[in-house]
C-alpha cells in the first residue's frame, strides 16, 4: 500500500490516542533487558511465584498449549489481524476513483484500521492483566480468557496470605458495615504503613451506599448539617464520610469494555476488575509494566519484506502475502506487572466470609 511507510505508520502512531485505562497509573511502563522473573524479583525486591508465558508461541492463530513449570520469562503478547482480498479490492477501487474526503476517509480506514486494532487489543490486555493483579494479587491466564499458550496454575503476585481478608458479614447482609471494615484494614496495615485508598469496582460501591449502616451514617450528616435527610448518596458523599472518619477513601474502577475472541472467532465479556473485590493500598501506584526487547524488531530479515513503528511497548508490523493477496497487521509486546511492595497491600473479599477466592 503506498499510503503507508515506516515514517508514515511511526507519524500515525505518535498521533494515536487510545482508549483510556487505568493500567498506565496502576502500573507505569518500565523498561528491562532482562525478560526473567528472578531479574525482576531481584530488581524489586518482591517474592513472585510464577507460571509464566513462554517465548515459542506465535499471534494467537495457533492452537492452546499449556505449560506446567515456571519458565522465567515474562509474557510475549501478540495478535494478528489481516486485511482479505475483498478489502484489498474496495482499497484499489477506490484509490483509482475520484477521491473526495469521504473516500481519503476510507481508504485511510482501510490503510490503519487494522494498526488501531492490534494496538488497542495489546493495550486492552495489559488492562485486563492489571486489573486482575490489582483486584486479586494474582493473574489467571485460562482458555476462557487467553488464546494462546495458558498457565496451569495461577500467577502469585506475592501479596501475603494474611493481606487477604474476607468481610465480617457479606456484602448482602443488611448489617455489613464498610467503616468497620475499613477500620479494621487499616488497623492491619499499621505495621506495613496505613492504607489511604480503597479500590473497587461500581457494583460493589453501589452495593455498599445501599447498606443501612452507610444510609445511617449519611442521613445523621444530613440531618446535622441541613436538617433533612434526601437525595441518592455519590462517591463524593462517601468519601467525605470516610474522611470524617479518618478512613480510606474510594477510587472506583469502572468497566473497561473488554472482549475475548477465541480461536473461533467467538467473542465472549472479558471481566476486568474482580467483583466484590476491594484493595487498600497506600498510594495509587500498584507498581509497574515491566516490559523488555522485541527480538523482531531488530531483525534484518523481517525489515527487508515489513514496515515498522512502535508505539510505546508496543510493536505494529505490516506486510503482504500473495497466496492469497492480503495485507497483514500484527502488534506484539513483551510485558508483564509487577507488584511492588506487595507486603503493603490488603485485598478485602465482600463475596466471602471464609474463602478468598
Amino acid at each position: 500500500m503506498k499510503e503507508l511507510t515506516d515514517k508514515r505508520l511511526k507519524a500515525y502512531l505518535k498521533k494515536k490516542e487510545g482508549v483510556p485505562r487505568y493500567w498506565p497509573t496502576l502500573f507505569p511502563l518500565d523498561y528491562s533487558d532482562e525478560l526473567t522473573w528472578e531479574a525482576l524479583a531481584a530488581e524489586s525486591g518482591n517474592t513472585i511465584v510464577a507460571d509464566v508465558i513462554s517465548y515459542d508461541s506465535a499471534a494467537p492463530e495457533k492452537g492452546r498449549k499449556v505449560i506446567g513449570k515456571a519458565s522465567g520469562e515474562i509474557a510475549k503478547m501478540a495478535v494478528k489481524r489481516t486485511m482479505r482480498e475483498k478489502d484489498f479490492l474496495t482499497y484499489k477501487r477506490l484509490s483509482k476513483g475520484v477521491q473526495g474526503d469521504a473516500e481519503k476517509q476510507k481508504i485511510l480506514h482501510l490503510v490503519f484500521g487494522d494498526v488501531d486494532f492490534v494496538v488497542d487489543a495489546i493495550d486492552g490486555r495489559c488492562e485486563h492483566l492489571a486489573l486482575q493483579a490489582a483486584s486479586t494479587g494474582r493473574i489467571s491466564l485460562n482458555a476462557e480468557n487467553n488464546n494462546g499458550i495458558v498457565t496451569e496454575t495461577d500467577v502469585d503476585l506475592g501479596i501475603p496470605k494474611e493481606n487477604k481478608l474476607c468481610v465480617s458479614k457479606l456484602l448482602t447482609n443488611e448489617d455489613f458495615d464498610i467503616f468497620a471494615e475499613a477500620k479494621r484494614v487499616k488497623t492491619a496495615s499499621k505495621k506495613t504503613g496505613k492504607v489511604k485508598y480503597m479500590f473497587m469496582d461500581e457494583a460493589t460501591f453501589d452495593a455498599i451506599a445501599e447498606t443501612k449502616k452507610v444510609k445511617e451514617a449519611y442521613g445523621y450528616l444530613l440531618t446535622s448539617t441541613h436538617g433533612t435527610y434526601e437525595g441518592d448518596l455519590f462517591l463524593e458523599d462517601l468519601n467525605k464520610l470516610l474522611t470524617k472518619k479518618r478512613l480510606p477513601t474510594i477510587i472506583l474502577i469502572e468497566d473497561s469494555d473488554l472482549s475475548f475472541e477465541d480461536e473461533d472467532h467467538v467473542r465472549t465479556e472479558l471481566e476486568g476488575w474482580k467483583p466484590g473485590y476491594i484493595t487498600f493500598a497506600i498510594d495509587k501506584k500498584f507498581g509497574r509494566m515491566q516490559h523488555g526487547p522485541i527480538a523482531e524488531e531488530d531483525a534484518e530479515s523481517v525489515k527487508k519484506y515489513a514496515i515498522q513503528a512502535k508505539k510505546g511497548h508496543v510493536l505494529v508490523t505490516k506486510w503482504s502475502d500473495v497466496d492469497p493477496v492480503c495485507e497483514k497487521a500484527k502488534g506484539e509486546a513483551h510485558c508483564f506487572t509487577v507488584i511492588d511492595n506487595p507486603g503493603t497491600f490488603y485485598i478485602l473479599n465482600t463475596n466471602s466470609t471464609s474463602k478468598f477466592i
